[in-house]
């Protein structure tokens, strides 16, 4: 089977995957996240905390901002890399991933598996529990995605539908 080198390459599924996933990482489930957490604050202001049964620390509007705005860099870098044009965009997008991976390792997911409180501040909070496992199980889908993302945009589809272009089969040279 010949390949015409002036066909352009069709985008791979593992670029699709690999763009799709890391948008639901990094973009939907931060803002996901954002949603709800402005929304209970948005109860919890009309009554008094002892009322309501649960304080949600950890809710500053820095943290939020900084959620939101890389959420919404990432979906816009991967927009792009969905394209396919300019080529680098597919180093962009790799490099964002780690970034961003880092990022929300450290400033989201690390602060309540590192935690401790003391039993007198909190009281029997279930919350810490399962805010931890999410912790983790985000920490796991995070590398995971990064990880995958990184194999698959330095294969050989993923290089030839950023290039634009096949290129020569080294075999078939050689036969000639």
């Amino acid at each position: 089977m010949t390949i015409n080198s002036t066909e352009r390459p069709g985008r791979p599924l593992g670029v699709t995957l690999a763009i799709i996933c890391s948008v639901i990482i990094f973009s939907f489930i931060p803002l996901v996240h954002v949603y709800f957490l402005l929304r209970i604050r948005h109860i919890m202001s009309f009554g008094p905390e002892s009322v309501i049964g649960f304080n949600i620390t950890g809710l500053s509007t820095a943290n939020l901002l900084l959620e939101i705005g890389l959420a919404i860099a990432f979906l816009v870098i991967a927009i792009v890399t969905w394209r396919g044009r300019p080529a680098y965009m597919r180093h962009v997008f790799v490099g964002a991933v780690l970034l961003l991976g880092v990022i929300f390792t450290v400033v989201f997911v690390l602060p309540p598996l590192l935690q401790t409180p003391s039993l007198a501040e909190t009281g029997l909070d279930s919350g810490q529990d399962a805010a931890r496992q999410q912790a983790i199980d985000f920490l796991i889908a995070t590398a995971i995605v990064s990880l995958y993302v990184v194999w698959y945009m330095n294969r050989g589809p993923a290089r030839a539908f950023y290039r634009g272009y096949y290129l020569p089969d080294p075999d078939a040279e050689e036969t000639k």
